[in-house]
């Protein structure tokens, strides 16, 4: 063969080399997605010594307020909604909830004095994080602000059990005083409010939860909470 001809084929053939294609390798296998967050005991006391407010969550709306009150019942207010009641208890470790009449496990995924992480059931599963309330935000509205009591003979008694003072950011019942954590008023009626506090005195710390009517001159104060000391009517003492 001519050395021009083969020559010729040599170049022709890395050529063909060198414009070859490697067959396309296998895509990796995806990852196995991560465990779910394994959950902790819940602690109850810790738990109902705090308002909650929601931080971060993909169904819950961010500033949701949460209120585990001693003795069970569930306060949820949502931004713009009237606040809601349940029931919460322990069960074996865990959380269960009970809202519009359904009750639903709840994982408690961290629980920390300030941070909380929950996952509830009602479903799908809804996963949310909530940070303690150090203050009331917003405070207690000024038509609410003043000192209350029964009746005028109770307004001229400083030590009368049915004495209720109010301020933007703290209240005082009879011998115990706190501060407000949460005052939300009914957005179809702000003369409706919800207050939680945290009570100090009588050998306790402790939140409380009431519900309030303004008459409409603001002379009155009507407490509308379900239960023991519901009905009382205050006149305004200042």
């Amino acid at each position: 063969m001519p050395a021009r001809i083969a020559f010729a084929l040599l170049a022709a053939l890395a050529a063909a080399g060198c414009s070859r294609t490697e067959a396309p390798q296998p895509a990796p296998a995806p990852a196995d997605p991560p465990a779910p967050a394994a959950p902790v005991a819940l602690a109850t006391d810790a738990l109902a010594s705090q308002v909650w407010r929601v931080t971060a969550s993909g169904s819950v709306a961010a500033g949701s307020l949460y209120v585990f009150l001693p003795g069970g019942t569930l306060l949820v207010a949502t931004p713009g909604s009237q606040v809601a009641q349940g029931r919460w208890r322990e069960e074996g470790g865990r959380l269960a909830m009970v809202e519009d009449s359904q009750t639903h496990p709840v994982d408690v995924l961290e629980q920390q004095p300030a941070r909380l992480r929950l996952r509830s059931h009602p479903g799908t599963p809804v996963e949310m994080t909530l940070e303690a309330v150090e203050a009331a935000a917003p405070p207690v509205p000024p038509a609410f602000h003043g000192t209350w009591a029964a009746d005028r003979r109770a307004c001229a008694q400083p030590g009368a059990e049915s004495r209720l003072a109010l301020a933007g950011d703290s209240v005082r019942f009879h011998e115990s005083s706190g501060t407000v954590l949460a005052a939300v008023a009914d957005p179809r009626d702000a003369r409706q409010l919800d207050v939680v506090a945290r009570l100090r005195g009588e050998g306790s710390t402790r939140l409380a939860w009431r519900r309030y009517r303004l008459a409409q001159d603001g002379a009155t104060l009507a407490d509308v909470t379900e239960g023991a000391g519901a009905g009382l009517v205050r006149v305004r003492c200042s």
